[in-house]
């Protein structure tokens, strides 16, 4: 795979301009925001896929969609020419006033329904009726995308790069305000859609909710393992919060990069949007990540977040790796044992002995060396006992006579008792213990 570079942009909202209170502030934050995606383009030129990761509208009506052509339309403008449009549905996507085939998804995941619901051709029809205008919209950017009544989800392969984006839908089971854990993937669209992203190196996930915090089949499971062990990155939205995290098992790693809201403040959380720098590592990817964030009391404007996590040391982007394994016996790092010499040499200088001002005579202190003061500490030597089990054996086997069993007449090259010192620089594990 070669690297890739994407803008990860979510949970924009646009309403219907009679319902939205923040007009003003909305179009001041899309006028900024276009200016700081272009001028970090300015710098860093390179740029492969704009990601929206759900919940372009408010309510899934046409009229927000319409709002969300004039944005991305400008954002079509600045980006280079050959970046492609990738959009996943949020729970804001859908048209919830779009009863005329009702789907009752809570009782479908509730009562775990959700692979029989989903292998039905028909019932698949219904969940795309929901999201009719987002699909208009996502097709509108990239006809790739839903090609048929049937593709609630999507799949990009992209052969040369060695690479397969899933645009998975999170929301298909989304209806009212008690989502958390009431919505599902379902086992089916995500065995599919892997099938569909073939033996790629590297296998992108995007959806609109974050993972182990809303769906109920990425608890645990063969839904998790599946996605988890057979994706290297999964971009999400939802929880307006520029999430980076990295989930391992003994084989496989995922990193998961959440987006802050990319255009609203109906919630809690900062207004932003990231630019991704996807790097192939082998089996997995590393990515560095420029985070911004809306500033209006301080810059007018979009800003690097200098201080979204602490391992950034002011710079304008954070890196995320893998977990790192290795097929070879676990073993014990060999800790050397060489002191530096000019460690030792400070030390002998400043603390090999001990000053004594109160035996002073005459305004003479006495220097006192260490060994003097300190009775060296030594312990049973472990190594003679064992020495000692051999030899006896040895001694046994042979027919020798004597008391074996006291060691009497046995010589042995290890002493009884052994400094603590030479034993901890041989033996690197000592329990000390008290009756």
């Amino acid at each position: 795979m070669s690297v890739i570079t994407l803008l990860h942009l979510s949970d924009i909202h646009f309403k219907k301009n009679k319902d939205d209170d923040n007009q003003i502030l909305r179009k001041d934050v899309q006028d900024k925001m276009l200016d700081a995606i272009t001028g970090h383009l300015k710098e860093k030129p390179e740029l492969d896929f704009v990601v929206v990761t759900g919940d372009i509208a408010f309510s899934g009506k046409k009229e927000e969609y319409d709002e969300a052509v004039m944005l991305f339309d400008r954002l079509k403008a600045i980006v280079p020419t050959n970046s492609e449009f990738l959009m996943v549905p949020g729970n804001h996507d859908l048209d919830r006033g779009n009863n005329d085939e009702y789907v009752p998804p809570y009782y479908v995941v509730k009562n775990d329904l959700v692979e029989k619901f989903l292998q039905n051709k028909s019932k698949k029809k219904l969940i795309n009726a929901k999201f009719n205008f987002f699909r208009k919209l996502a097709r509108q950017y990239n006809s790739e995308l839903y090609r048929n009544g049937e593709e609630y989800f999507w799949v990009r392969k992209f052969e040369d790069r060695g690479i397969s984006f899933l645009g998975l839908n999170s929301s298909w089971a989304c209806e009212g305000d008690d989502d958390r854990y009431n919505i599902a993937l379902g086992y089916p669209q995500i065995k599919e859609a892997l099938q569909l992203a073939g033996e790629m190196p590297v296998r992108i996930a995007l959806m609109h909710h974050s993972h182990f915090y809303w769906l109920k089949d990425m608890e645990a499971g063969k839904c998790r393992s599946e996605l988890f062990g057979k994706c290297q990155l999964l971009l999400h939205g939802h929880d307006h919060s520029d999430r980076a995290e990295i989930y391992a098992d003994p084989s496989h790693s995922i990193i998961c990069l959440g987006a802050n809201s990319s255009y609203t403040l109906d919630k809690p959380g900062y207004i932003g949007f990231q630019f991704v720098r996807v790097t192939p590592t082998g089996d997995s990817v590393s990515c560095r990540v420029w985070p911004y964030i809306f500033d209006d009391h301080r810059r007018h404007g979009f800003v690097p977040d200098r201080e979204r996590y602490a391992a950034q040391k002011g710079e304008e982007y954070f890196d995320v790796h893998p977990y790192e394994y290795s097929d070879k016996e676990s073993q014990t790092p060999k800790i050397p044992l060489r002191i530096p010499d000019d460690y030792r040499e400070w030390i002998e200088r400043f603390h090999s002995k001990l000053p004594i001002e109160q035996l002073a005579k005459k305004g003479e202190v006495f220097h006192v060396p260490l060994p003097r003061v300190y009775i060296p500490l030594a312990t049973a030597n472990p190594f003679h006992k064992e020495e000692l089990k051999r030899l006896q054996a040895e001694k046994a086997k042979s027919g020798k006579k004597g008391n074996s069993a006291f060691g009497e007449g046995i010589e042995t090259k290890e002493p009884p008792m052994i400094d603590i010192e030479e034993l901890l620089g041989r033996q690197n594990t000592v329990l000390l213990r008290g009756e």
